[in-house]
């Protein structure tokens, strides 16, 4: 399995992985830790036999991404995209009340905590235009790719945006993360820098576009 995903700016890394420590503390399960999954926010999930096969598509997700200014105003993307491919071997909240801005840059609202039942705890974004174009531009830019099949989960109006916080948890485990999150957890802006290429379990990225 492969994943293409997004990170965020260090400030807002910072403070999802203090999460996911609180999370691994409070409930004793590392799988995150040891696993080295590193805060992110999924965008597609693709079974393929190599990951040769999709380092094309990948790459031409450089270019795509300017279709998004098109679309929300986001001059970020285009501006910033162009010629950034690189191949890669206090609870203090950030919440802007207005949604103005929203769809108009490569920023997002993470405003809560949810559940995939029963195994994983995650935070979760506003999913605003800029995300559902970015959403459908990876979707269409792997969907034709022989011998590859993508989740069902993470193909247009099934996906559930989400940064994972904690995963294959037991019953009891959920309940002390959630605890710990009631806690813990305020809302937070987060701007979305680099999208990757990444292998699992380890985590490891293949392939890494800067964003900003």
């Amino acid at each position: 399995m492969y994943l293409i995903s997004v990170y965020f700016d260090d400030h807002a890394n910072k403070i999802l992985q203090r999460y996911i420590d609180e999370v691994a503390k409070a409930t004793g399960n590392t799988f995150m830790i040891d696993h080295k999954v590193p805060p992110h926010m999924t965008i597609s999930s693709i079974e393929a036999k190599s990951v040769d096969v999709l380092k094309p598509a990948f790459e031409s997700l450089a270019e795509k991404l300017a279709f998004i200014r098109t679309r929300t105003g986001n001059s970020s993307f285009d501006n910033n995209v162009q010629g950034n491919f690189n191949q890669s071997n206090s609870n203090q909240s950030n919440f802007n009340q207005s949604n103005s801005n929203l769809g108009e840059s490569n920023k997002i609202q993470i405003v809560s905590v949810g559940q995939l039942l029963p195994y994983v705890l995650y935070a979760t974004p506003v999913l605003n235009e800029m995300l559902q174009d970015l959403q459908e531009v990876v979707y269409d830019t792997f969907k034709d790719i022989e011998d590859t099949d993508i989740s069902r989960f993470y193909q247009p109006y099934s996906w559930l945006p989400h940064i994972t916080l904690g995963k294959k948890m037991d019953k009891e485990q959920m309940i002390s993360a959630i605890k710990v999150m009631q806690e813990k957890f305020a809302p937070l802006e987060a701007i979305i820098t680099k999208i990757g290429l990444a292998k699992v379990n380890p985590h490891e990225d293949v392939c890494v576009i800067e964003l900003a």
